[in-house]
């Protein structure tokens, strides 16, 4: 009697599954980006390449977005004109229009905090790692970096993709205070650069289905005006 020996076709190397993972642009309006002359041209590219490497499995505008029904928010009494509901100065800078970025609204100097939707709609998606990028780093971006960490996510920021209006001293200052909460001893990952996501540019599904077809303004959002609705608030997802 012959023996049939069945053999299967295994890869020469473990798989590994990616991360479901998030880019979170925080605060980069039109206002707020006045006072940023810290390698500001830098920021902006390496949060568009970012954005178009097809590494990420949602990607998020986070900013001040203050109107009628908007909770109570102990940072827009104490700057009152900041991040108003409708007013150009609110908006995402034009740079960043287009490339798909989902709006979900902010209230603190977390992007976590203060009632804001946005650990709900990572959730949703079933996140597990969040990049963050923008500014300030020694404020907003750190504030939001620890509670993405208090929240159990992986989190990292991206060096050439923050900037604050503190300048140098104030980006040495906000990275530091980020990789001394975020990092154990001599290893760190909690601050890198934007080559761990670009040098492999292998497209996820959510990269391919913007390529192919223009996302809905009810889902995402472009800056334009067509994503407010009638009471003058942006469209967001959940």
């Amino acid at each position: 009697m012959r023996t049939l020996c069945i053999f299967w076709a295994m890869p020469a190397f473990p798989l590994v599954q990616a991360l479901r993972r998030a880019l979170v642009v925080v605060d980069v309006t039109v206002e707020e980006m006045v006072g940023i002359h810290f390698q500001r041209d830098e920021m902006i590219q390496t949060i568009k390449d970012l954005a178009q490497s097809g590494q990420f499995d949602a990607l998020v505008d986070s900013h001040f977005w203050f109107d009628k029904d908007s909770p109570p928010s102990s940072f827009a009494e104490l700057k009152p004109t900041l991040g108003r509901a409708g007013t150009p100065g609110a908006d995402l800078i034009p740079e960043l229009r287009g490339l798909g970025l989902d709006f979900v609204p902010k209230y603190q100097y977390s992007s976590f905090a203060g009632g804001s939707p946005l650990e709900a709609y990572l959730r949703n998606r079933s996140i597990e790692e969040v990049v963050i990028t923008g500014i300030n780093t020694d404020m907003c971006v750190l504030a939001t970096a620890l509670d993405s960490f208090y929240a159990r996510f992986k989190t990292r920021v991206v060096n050439s993709g923050v900037s604050t209006f503190n300048g140098q001293i104030g980006q040495i200052d906000g990275l530091a205070a980020i990789k001394r909460y975020l990092c154990v001893g001599g290893s760190c990952d909690g601050v890198v650069g934007p080559d761990v996501y670009l040098k492999h540019n292998v497209p996820t599904i959510l990269a391919q289905s913007h390529a192919k077809e223009e996302r809905s303004p009810v889902t995402s959002r472009a800056g334009s005006s067509d994503l407010h609705n009638i009471r003058g608030r942006k469209s967001l997802v959940l």
